[in-house]
């Protein structure tokens, strides 16, 4: 037999051409069914890749904080300012570490190697840290930064600096100091509690 398309010779038992798969009786050859065709299963393969990584990638996103006061227990609304400012007597929890906001001072207990530019004071904060998750949690002053009057101002490094990493159920504290000018009124200090969502609360420090 030979092939009306392509013009191929071959065997009269042939229900379609060898060479181009025209049908002896002018039907075109079956396609495959599109569930077999290996690009259907790339396809498949690459939406559930984007779907695992889509719900297990952000594990670590999400996080729930609250404001406590100390004292006490009980989350505290946006109605006390708004609900990434916290005062002096406030508490952050930020999924079992705790950050207790205890004072902040203007503090002149360096040495003359490590006083502040002329004109400025050095103003120091000081926070009490618990951990009550499950895991370990840390916590630093490299974590934090700080504003004064919408202006960055430089931290400092003296003796007692926060820096802690603790297993559940532990303890610590220690201050953050930064340099500002003499006549500031309002110091914001921003904690990054997240670095994945660029999650941040303040600290405000009053005189």
């Amino acid at each position: 037999m030979i092939c009306k398309k392509c013009g191929q010779q071959f065997e009269d038992s042939f229900n379609n051409c060898p060479n181009c798969g025209e049908n002896v009786n002018g039907k075109k050859k079956d396609k495959k069914p599109i569930f077999k065709k290996w690009w259907f299963w790339l396809i498949i393969a690459i939406v559930l890749i984007g779907i695992i990584s889509g719900t297990s990638g952000g594990g670590n996103s999400e996080t729930t904080t609250e404001k406590e006061t100390v004292g006490q227990s009980t989350e505290t609304t946006a109605a006390a300012e708004a609900e990434n400012i916290y005062k002096v007597g406030e508490i952050f929890n930020d999924n079992g570490l705790k950050i207790a906001f205890i004072s902040a001072e203007i503090w002149n207990g360096y040495n003359q190697y490590m006083a502040p530019a002329q004109g400025n004071v050095i103003v120091r904060y000081y926070f009490e840290v618990e951990n009550t998750a499950d895991s370990d949690r840390t916590v630093t002053y490299f974590d934090f930064s700080a504003y004064c009057d919408g202006k960055a101002v430089e931290q400092k490094y003296y003796d007692g600096g926060l820096s802690a990493t603790l297993s559940s159920g532990r303890k610590d504290s220690g201050y953050v100091y930064f340099e500002v000018p003499a006549d500031a009124k309002r110091i914001e200090a921003e904690y990054e509690y997240n670095y994945w969502t660029d999650g941040k609360i303040i600290f405000v420090a009053e005189f």
